[in-house]
């Protein structure tokens, strides 16, 4: 048995056999030991090669499959990656933004804000999450998007990139919008109501009241505050 080996390690074994008697000789298993040694990185370097593209076929499903955004702008605010992801999400293909700023994609109205992003990620170099912003897709609409990112060095220490995970956060916004206008709506309804209304949490303190209920309770509308610390209790028998 011969050993193969990349450096100190043993990758395999190579069997020699043979029925004549004495055919090895110290010269021949010499030279089948350099070939076991050639034949070791070999196999050495293609097993590293396997792992290397399992791990990118890996990396590649995420990067296709993946619901977010990722994308890397360097210190001028250009992109210099963005993943397959911005195609089925905003319409962009990769390849045409590429190498182009981020800026025609972004409201104007947001734009300040995600320059002073960048300033700061550039200045202090550590990850943070950005503001809301709003992104222009291929269908012609602004769909709100929120970021998290994070600074890349270089060798020298010294802010080179911007590495970025992003989701369209338009239903959600949308949903929050409604939330409030629906709340708007029911507190201006109980405002106005000539009947008294109050809501007390589980402790029995009063935490709201329209204006109905303040009269009938004694408390001017400038005394809502006091009255929002006392206890429902106080006003039964």
């Amino acid at each position: 048995l011969i050993p193969l080996r990349s450096g100190e390690e043993m990758v395999g074994l190579l069997q020699l056999n043979s029925f004549r008697e004495n055919m090895f000789e110290s010269g021949l298993i010499s030279f089948f030991e350099n070939v076991g040694l050639t034949l070791g990185i070999a196999l050495k370097r293609r097993r590293i090669e396997e792992v290397v593209r399992e791990s990118e076929a890996k990396y590649r499903l995420l990067l296709d499959h993946s619901s977010d955004l990722i994308w890397n702008l360097n210190t001028e605010g250009i992109f210099t990656y963005l993943s397959p992801s911005w195609e089925r999400i905003t319409g962009h293909k990769p390849s045409s933004l590429l190498h182009t700023s981020f800026l025609p994609l972004v409201h104007p109205e947001d734009a300040a804000a995600c320059l002073s992003y960048l300033q700061t990620m550039v200045e202090g170099q550590i990850a943070q999450r950005s503001a809301e912003y709003r992104v222009l897709h291929t269908d012609g609409a602004w769909h709100w998007h929120a970021a998290n990112a994070t600074p890349v060095a270089g060798p020298d220490g010294a802010y080179v990139s911007m590495v970025g995970v992003s989701r369209d956060i338009t239903t959600h916004k949308q949903a929050e919008d409604a939330l409030r206008e629906s709340e708007e709506k029911y507190r201006s309804i109980l405002e106005n109501m000539t009947e008294g209304y109050f809501e007390s949490d589980t402790r029995g303190y009063i935490i709201f009241a329209n204006d109905a209920a303040l009269t009938m309770m004694g408390y001017a509308p400038h005394e809502r505050e006091i009255l929002y610390r006392t206890p429902y209790r106080n006003f039964t028998t």
